[in-house]
């Protein structure tokens, strides 16, 4: 749009200075939110927990992979992402499913060995919500703000 639209039209319109002025605060905005919905996600949707009170069912929030640097083992956390199942280095992943009995001692043998103090044994858990609640107050602003789904079945 903004390479060429000048060349298109003989003289800046008012219509592409408009559309350019929204363009920029689009712009704008995504940045703005790519730099910090990251940090509102983790803060209202996760927790973060000691390693040595996981319980079983519980859903990560992070990975944990397992590297090689000169010959030493080392952990590494990131954050969610989506998860690579044929990387055998993938000690705990971001998958959908709970934490089984096993992990869970899996990964409380590597703390206690001291494989995870980089990152203070402690590890973010995703928080359950219930989705009722969130789809009701969905429907009321909906309503009361007279939003499009509205508008379509009035």
């Amino acid at each position: 749009m903004i390479l060429s639209t000048p060349f298109t039209l003989r003289a800046w319109s008012q219509t592409y200075l408009m559309f350019l002025k929204l363009y920029l605060i689009y712009i704008a905005v995504f940045l703005f939110l790519r730099l910090y919905i990251d940090n509102l996600d983790s803060m209202v949707l996760d927790k973060e927990i000691d390693i040595a009170d996981l319980e079983a069912g519980m859903v990560s929030a992070e990975q944990i992979v397992k590297e090689e640097r000169d010959g030493e083992v080392v952990y590494q956390k990131t954050g969610f992402s989506l998860p690579n199942v044929l990387n055998e280095n993938v000690v705990l992943s971001t998958l959908s499913h709970a934490l089984s009995k096993e992990k869970i001692v899996e990964l409380k043998q590597l703390a206690q060995d001291g494989y995870f103090q980089a990152f203070e044994n402690k590890i973010k858990i995703q928080q359950s919500l219930c989705f009722a609640p969130i789809i009701l107050l969905g429907v009321i602003l909906t309503v009361f703000c007279q939003g499009p789904f509205f508008l379509v079945f009035q």
